[in-house]
């Protein structure tokens, strides 16, 4: 008996240092704001799924989820991500769909040699002024916009009148759509600005209904151009005017009155229904929480599985080498097929335009959009000057 023991005291340290330290994923999400529809507790079901999935024989170690609420404000999810980089040992960020928030996890992963994967929608100067090695974004920003507005002006919408949020996010939707039209030969008859929370909308609507402009874009961050695409279909605007909604996501679609957003266009990502691979995916997800994804949530999962990759080829936790690996490797999943990411970190692939559906072309549950076009990666994100430092 004295021996077991001794043996027993002598093996113990060894067996506890044997254990690998687990990788540690933090989901800096929406639980309690507007992007608690299109991001939140679905994303971080998304990314336990990619950990479950991944698991430990490919990442050499387990893997930790962790969570916090960017919902609550900017100042709680920043000091969060702080706190996670310096004392929680948390390898990778993903999510992080609030602007203010986002740009600051950018600069403090890149400072701590961590990884940023933004898979929430996001402003495109994480991939222009504010880009780094480490940060990669993964799903959509407000460069789509131009995309919308090239498609719906080609489309014969030539005269356009922007409603626009007055912050940076609404600004800078705004500015790329315009480009987008221009490009296609389209002209702005007008615009008018509402702030931050609604404050001023209906004001811009009736303006926008009486300019008798062909399309409306309502040009705001995701979240608040939710609010507004409700807005505007409950006043009838959609029934006269083509509607652009260029930041709104289908799981936003889920929470209002569909014949609401009827007739509006939207450009995305990703479509939960697009296949059988991609339909099996989103019964997992369904099963978990009650909902099909939206394109953020399905973001998050395929974003987590290639990391979750390219840190078990890498073999050890430096930021830097990791996401070395995964811009050198092809993105495959049930959704995306041989993407690429940028040095710049913008993940190129392609874009779908859709028409919210009426409500007697609903087939079935969750099925609110009809695809029109899909936009090639080259086409959508064109370069943006961006300079990394030496990696």
């Amino acid at each position: 008996m004295k021996r077991r023991a001794l043996l027993a005291a002598t093996l113990a340290p060894r067996l506890l240092r044997a254990q690998p330290r687990a990788l540690r994923i933090g989901v800096l999400t929406d639980l309690t704001g507007r992007l608690s529809d299109a991001t939140g507790r679905g994303s971080i079901e998304a990314v336990r799924l990619a950990a479950e999935e991944i698991g430990i024989a490919t990442v050499g170690r387990p893997v930790e989820i962790l969570s916090a609420d960017i919902g609550r404000s900017p100042e709680f999810g920043i000091e969060a991500a702080r706190r996670w980089l310096d004392e929680d040992g948390v390898e990778a960020i993903v999510d992080i769909p609030d602007p203010t928030v986002a740009t600051a996890v950018q600069a403090l992963c890149r400072a701590r040699g961590r990884v940023a994967l933004f898979t929430g929608p996001c402003m495109a100067s994480l991939t222009g002024a504010a880009c780094a090695p480490t940060g990669v974004q993964w799903t959509i920003d407000s460069a789509a916009a131009a995309a919308l507005g090239r498609v719906l002006t080609e489309a014969g919408a030539q005269r356009w009148f922007l409603v626009s949020a007055e912050d940076p996010w609404g600004h800078e939707v705004a500015a790329f759509l315009a480009a987008g039209l221009r490009a296609a030969s389209g002209v702005v008859t007008g615009t008018a600005p509402f702030q931050t929370g609604g404050e001023g909308l209906d004001v811009a609507l009736a303006l926008a209904r009486a300019s008798k402009a062909d399309a409306v874009a309502l040009c705001a961050g995701a979240g608040e151009a939710a609010a507004s695409l409700a807005r505007a279909g409950a006043q009838g605007l959609a029934a006269g005017q083509m509607l652009a909604a260029p930041m709104v996501s289908i799981t936003e679609l889920f929470a209002m009155n569909p014949s609401v957003a009827a007739g509006a266009w939207v450009v995305l990502p990703f479509t939960w229904n697009s296949d059988d691979r991609t339909r099996a995916w989103a019964r997992r997800f369904s099963a978990r929480t009650g909902r099909m994804p939206g394109p953020y949530q399905i973001g998050a999962y395929e974003a987590a599985c290639h990391y979750l990759r390219a840190a078990g080829d890498a073999g050890r936790a430096d930021g830097l080498a990791v996401a070395r690996r995964m811009r050198f490797a092809a993105i495959e999943s049930a959704f995306t097929h041989g993407a690429r990411i940028r040095a710049d970190g913008r993940v190129l692939r392609p874009l779908q335009v859709a028409r919210v559906k009426s409500p007697g072309e609903i087939t079935e549950p969750y099925d609110l959009l009809s695809v029109v076009r899909t936009l090639p990666a080259d086409v959508v994100a064109p370069e943006n000057g961006c300079v990394l430092l030496p990696e």
